[in-house]
Protein backbone atom coordinates (compact mmCIF):
# COMPACT_ATOMS: atom_id res chain seq x y z
CA UNK A 1 0.00 0.00 0.00
CA UNK A 2 2.67 2.72 0.78
CA UNK A 3 4.22 1.95 -2.63
CA UNK A 4 1.10 2.87 -4.19
CA UNK A 5 1.31 6.09 -3.13
CA UNK A 6 3.61 7.06 -5.21
CA UNK A 7 3.85 8.00 -8.97
CA UNK A 8 5.13 5.47 -11.98
CA UNK A 9 7.77 8.00 -13.09
CA UNK A 10 8.63 8.55 -8.85
CA UNK A 11 9.20 4.99 -8.93
CA UNK A 12 10.76 4.59 -12.19
CA UNK A 13 13.91 7.08 -11.12
CA UNK A 14 14.81 4.64 -7.63
CA UNK A 15 18.07 4.20 -8.35
CA UNK A 16 19.40 2.12 -5.92
CA UNK A 17 17.27 -0.31 -3.16
CA UNK A 18 18.86 -2.21 -0.11
CA UNK A 19 16.50 -4.83 1.39
CA UNK A 20 17.32 -7.52 3.95
CA UNK A 21 16.88 -11.59 2.35
CA UNK A 22 13.92 -11.91 2.64
CA UNK A 23 12.09 -13.23 -0.83
CA UNK A 24 9.29 -11.25 -1.02
CA UNK A 25 11.03 -8.15 -0.61
CA UNK A 26 13.14 -8.78 -3.58
CA UNK A 27 9.61 -9.73 -5.78
CA UNK A 28 8.24 -6.35 -4.76
CA UNK A 29 11.47 -4.40 -5.85
CA UNK A 30 11.56 -6.08 -8.97
CA UNK A 31 7.52 -4.89 -9.33
CA UNK A 32 7.64 -1.73 -8.05
CA UNK A 33 11.69 -0.59 -9.15
CA UNK A 34 12.10 -2.13 -12.38
CA UNK A 35 14.98 0.32 -13.22
CA UNK A 36 16.84 0.15 -9.64
CA UNK A 37 19.85 -1.99 -8.81
CA UNK A 38 18.67 -4.20 -5.53
CA UNK A 39 21.49 -5.08 -2.94
CA UNK A 40 21.43 -7.28 0.46
CA UNK A 41 22.37 -4.72 3.12
CA UNK A 42 25.71 -6.34 4.45
CA UNK A 43 24.27 -6.21 8.10
CA UNK A 44 22.27 -9.67 6.95
CA UNK A 45 25.36 -10.91 4.28
CA UNK A 46 28.00 -10.94 7.46
CA UNK A 47 24.97 -12.54 9.88
CA UNK A 48 25.41 -15.46 7.43
CA UNK A 49 29.36 -15.54 6.63
CA UNK A 50 29.67 -15.67 10.95
CA UNK A 51 27.67 -18.46 11.01
CA UNK A 52 29.19 -20.57 8.35
CA UNK A 53 32.21 -19.76 10.08
CA UNK A 54 30.63 -20.96 13.23
CA UNK A 55 29.83 -24.12 11.77
CA UNK A 56 32.85 -24.68 10.32
CA UNK A 57 34.29 -24.35 14.17
CA UNK A 58 32.24 -26.93 15.52
CA UNK A 59 32.69 -29.35 12.60
CA UNK A 60 36.80 -28.92 12.99
CA UNK A 61 36.05 -28.66 17.39
CA UNK A 62 34.18 -32.31 17.04
CA UNK A 63 37.20 -34.20 15.59
CA UNK A 64 38.84 -33.43 18.89
CA UNK A 65 38.40 -34.98 22.58
CA UNK A 66 37.07 -32.73 24.83
CA UNK A 67 40.34 -32.57 26.81
CA UNK A 68 42.33 -31.75 23.91
CA UNK A 69 44.24 -27.93 23.67
CA UNK A 70 42.53 -27.84 20.13
CA UNK A 71 38.99 -28.20 22.04
CA UNK A 72 39.77 -25.60 24.34
CA UNK A 73 40.96 -22.44 21.81
CA UNK A 74 37.74 -23.41 19.75
CA UNK A 75 35.58 -23.33 22.62
CA UNK A 76 37.18 -20.80 25.11
CA UNK A 77 38.31 -18.63 22.47
CA UNK A 78 35.99 -18.62 19.57
CA UNK A 79 34.43 -14.88 20.08
CA UNK A 80 37.84 -14.17 18.33
CA UNK A 81 37.09 -15.44 15.23
CA UNK A 82 34.06 -13.31 14.84
CA UNK A 83 35.66 -10.15 15.70
CA UNK A 84 37.00 -8.03 12.99
CA UNK A 85 40.59 -8.47 13.28
CA UNK A 86 41.43 -4.78 14.20
CA UNK A 87 39.04 -4.78 16.87
CA UNK A 88 40.93 -7.55 18.81
CA UNK A 89 42.31 -5.87 21.99
CA UNK A 90 46.03 -5.90 22.28
CA UNK A 91 46.07 -6.46 25.74
CA UNK A 92 49.08 -7.54 27.50
CA UNK A 93 49.65 -11.17 27.59
CA UNK A 94 48.15 -13.20 30.75
CA UNK A 95 49.30 -16.25 31.42
CA UNK A 96 47.37 -19.14 30.05
CA UNK A 97 48.18 -21.93 32.70
CA UNK A 98 46.22 -24.59 30.61
CA UNK A 99 48.47 -24.01 28.14
CA UNK A 100 51.75 -22.90 29.98
CA UNK A 101 52.31 -19.69 27.84
CA UNK A 102 51.55 -16.21 27.65
CA UNK A 103 49.01 -15.27 25.15
CA UNK A 104 47.20 -12.31 24.20
CA UNK A 105 44.28 -11.98 21.68
CA UNK A 106 46.52 -11.62 18.56
CA UNK A 107 48.83 -14.35 19.58
CA UNK A 108 45.31 -16.58 20.57
CA UNK A 109 43.69 -15.86 17.68
CA UNK A 110 46.93 -17.48 15.60
CA UNK A 111 47.13 -20.37 17.72
CA UNK A 112 43.72 -21.06 17.00
CA UNK A 113 43.72 -20.22 13.31
CA UNK A 114 46.55 -22.85 12.58
CA UNK A 115 44.46 -25.71 14.34
CA UNK A 116 42.76 -26.05 10.65
CA UNK A 117 43.18 -25.14 7.00
CA UNK A 118 39.63 -24.56 6.34
CA UNK A 119 38.57 -22.79 9.71
CA UNK A 120 41.52 -20.48 8.91
CA UNK A 121 40.13 -20.35 5.12
CA UNK A 122 36.67 -19.51 6.53
CA UNK A 123 37.87 -16.90 9.06
CA UNK A 124 40.12 -15.34 6.24
CA UNK A 125 36.39 -14.78 3.96
CA UNK A 126 34.70 -13.20 6.85
CA UNK A 127 37.34 -10.82 7.48
CA UNK A 128 37.63 -9.93 3.20
CA UNK A 129 33.91 -9.30 3.68
CA UNK A 130 33.94 -7.00 6.35
CA UNK A 131 36.87 -5.22 4.19
CA UNK A 132 34.86 -5.36 1.18
CA UNK A 133 31.57 -3.30 2.91
CA UNK A 134 34.45 -1.17 5.04
CA UNK A 135 36.30 -0.05 1.50
CA UNK A 136 34.63 2.11 -0.37
CA UNK A 137 35.85 1.48 -4.23
CA UNK A 138 32.83 1.12 -6.37
CA UNK A 139 35.34 0.25 -9.80
CA UNK A 140 35.76 -2.96 -8.05
CA UNK A 141 33.32 -3.97 -5.83
CA UNK A 142 31.88 -6.59 -8.30
CA UNK A 143 35.45 -8.50 -8.77
CA UNK A 144 35.80 -8.04 -5.28
CA UNK A 145 32.50 -9.81 -4.42
CA UNK A 146 33.38 -12.39 -7.33
CA UNK A 147 36.07 -13.54 -5.78
CA UNK A 148 34.77 -13.71 -1.81
CA UNK A 149 31.69 -15.99 -3.59
CA UNK A 150 34.48 -18.61 -5.93
CA UNK A 151 36.92 -18.77 -2.93
CA UNK A 152 33.50 -20.39 -1.18
CA UNK A 153 33.01 -22.19 -4.02
CA UNK A 154 36.22 -23.82 -4.32
CA UNK A 155 36.67 -24.65 -0.26
CA UNK A 156 34.83 -27.48 -1.24
CA UNK A 157 33.63 -27.17 2.42
CA UNK A 158 30.05 -27.57 2.34
CA UNK A 159 29.39 -24.66 4.99
CA UNK A 160 31.27 -22.43 2.79
CA UNK A 161 29.26 -23.56 -0.31
CA UNK A 162 25.89 -22.87 0.58
CA UNK A 163 27.29 -19.27 1.55
CA UNK A 164 28.56 -18.69 -1.74
CA UNK A 165 25.20 -19.48 -3.03
CA UNK A 166 23.82 -16.65 -0.29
Amino acid sequence: NYLQKFTKEELENVEHISIDMWEPYKAIAEVYFKNATISVDPFHVMKHVIAALDKVRLDVMRKYKKNSNEYYLLKKFNYLLFKNYNDIKYFEPKLNRRLGRYLNGESTLELLLQIDETLNLAYELKEQYHRFNTIFKAECKKDELDEIISLCKQSQNEHLTNLSKT
